[in-house]
C-alpha cells in the first residue's frame, strides 16, 4: 500500500516555484470541486498537504463543514490553522463563512512552499510590501503575478477575495504562462520591482489608480508586439501608421458600452485615396472598475460612409495584473497575427468592388 508523503518533505528545501504552483493548484482544485458541493475544509495548512502516487492531495478533515454538520465549535474560540487563519474566523468563527477562510489560508500555504519560511506573515499580504511579497524571496520572472493573487486572496474582508474557482484557475493560468518563452520585451517584473520600491516615496495609490496604470503599461508593451502588423501594411503601398497608442478609437462600433474609467491600447491601420476605407486593427484595454480590465482584439474595416465591418474580433474581463491577463494578451496578439490574412483578404475584395464601377467608366 502505497505511503502518503508530506508535502515540504516531498518538495525539498528548496523547492522550484513551478513545482509549489502545481501542487497548490491541484489542491485548489480539489478544494473547489469540494465547495461546488458546499464542503469546506478549514484547516488548509502545508502539515495537511501530502503527495500521493505523484499527487499533491489534501488530509486533516476534522475541522470540515457541510450543510447539516452540527456546530461543535464554542463561541469566542477561533476556528482555523493556527499561523494560516484568516482574521474573520478568529472574530466569528461560529458566523464566518469557510468558504473564502480556505482562500486565504491556501494562499498563506502556497508563499510558505515557495518562501522556505517557517511561517507566513498574519496580516494582509500588498504586492508593494517587499517584506511580504515572493519576488523578494524567489529568484523567478514570473513571481510577481503570484504576488498580486496572493494580495487578492488575502485581502482583509472575505468578500473582497477570489472564490477557490477563480484561485485555482488563476495558477493554471500561471503555470500555462510559466511553458511559454518570455517576450524580449516583457518588463513587466521590472515595472513590478519598481513600482514597489518607489511605494515608500509616495502616498499609498488607490486600487483604482494602479489598475489604470497597468493599462498603460500594456500599452507600452503592445507598442512592440504590434510592429510586426505595420511592416506587413508597409508593403501594401498603402498610406498606413505605425502602432499608435489610440486603442480608445476601437470602442466605436464594437458593441462594448463605455466606461467612466476610460480604455487604452494600440493601434494599427492604413488607408485608401477617396474613396476612403480604413483597415484598423489592434488591442484596446478598458478600465472596467479598480480591478478588472476588458480586453478587446479586432481586425475591422471602415467604409467611407463611416460603416462599420467587423472580420475578427474577441474580447475578455480579467482581473488587472494576474497571470490570467497576461496570458489572454498573449492569446489576443496571437489572434492579431492569426487572422491578419483573413483581415487583408477583405479588404482586397471591397477594394476590387469598388474599382470596378470606376473601370468600366
Amino acid at each position: 500500500m502505497p505511503l502518503a508523503i508530506g508535502i515540504k518533505k516531498a518538495l525539498g528545501d528548496r523547492p522550484q516555484l513551478t513545482s509549489v504552483v502545481e501542487a497548490v493548484a491541484s489542491v485548489a482544485n480539489t478544494l473547489a470541486e469540494l465547495t461546488e458541493k458546499q464542503v469546506c475544509h478549514r484547516d488548509v495548512k502545508p502539515e495537511n498537504l501530502y503527495f500521493l502516487d505523484n499527487e499533491c492531495v489534501i488530509g486533516d478533515f476534522g475541522l470540515v463543514d457541510f450543510p447539516g454538520k452540527s456546530e461543535v465549535t464554542e463561541e469566542g474560540r477561533a476556528l482555523g490553522p493556527r499561523f494560516y487563519i484568516a482574521p474573520e474566523m478568529v472574530r466569528d468563527p461560529i458566523n464566518a463563512s469557510g468558504f473564502p477562510a480556505d482562500v486565504w489560508s491556501l494562499a498563506k500555504t502556497m508563499w510558505v512552499l515557495a518562501t522556505a519560511q517557517n511561517y507566513p506573515p498574519p496580516h494582509p499580504q500588498l504586492s508593494t510590501d517587499p517584506n511580504d511579497t515572493l519576488v523578494t524571496l524567489v529568484n523567478h520572472r514570473r513571481a510577481h503575478l503570484l504576488d498580486n493573487l496572493i494580495e487578492q486572496a488575502t485581502s482583509k474582508e472575505p468578500k473582497d477575495r477570489p472564490t477557490m474557482r477563480v484561485f485555482a484557475d488563476e495558477l493554471r493560468s500561471w503555470l500555462t504562462l510559466d511553458k511559454e518563452p518570455i517576450l524580449e520585451n516583457d518588463a513587466s517584473d521590472l515595472t513590478s520591482a519598481i513600482k514597489r520600491l518607489a511605494t515608500p516615496f509616495f502616498e499609498t495609490q488607490s486600487r483604482m489608480q494602479r489598475c489604470r496604470e497597468q493599462a498603460e503599461l500594456i500599452t507600452t508593451r503592445l507598442l512592440e508586439d504590434l510592429k510586426g502588423l505595420s511592416e506587413i501594411l508597409r508593403e501594401t503601398g498603402l498610406q498606413y501608421n505605425e502602432p499608435q497608442p489610440n486603442g480608445g478609437n476601437l470602442l466605436k462600433g464594437s458593441g462594448i458600452p463605455q466606461s467612466d474609467q476610460g480604455s487604452s491600447g494600440v493601434t494599427v491601420s492604413m488607408y485608401t485615396p477617396s474613396p476612403t476605407y480604413i483597415y484598423e486593427c489592434g488591442i484596446m484595454i478598458q478600465v472596467l472598475d479598480d480591478r478588472q480590465h476588458l480586453l478587446y482584439g479586432v481586425h475591422r474595416i471602415r467604409h467611407n460612409n463611416d460603416q462599420l465591418e467587423i472580420v475578427w474580433n474577441e474580447h475578455h474581463v480579467v482581473d488587472s495584473g494576474s497571470s490570467k491577463e497576461q496570458q489572454l494578451l498573449n492569446q489576443l496578439v496571437k489572434g492579431l497575427y492569426d487572422n491578419f490574412r483573413l483581415g487583408l483578404e477583405r479588404f482586397r475584395q471591397i477594394i476590387m468592388t469598388s474599382a470596378e464601377p470606376n473601370a468600366a467608366k
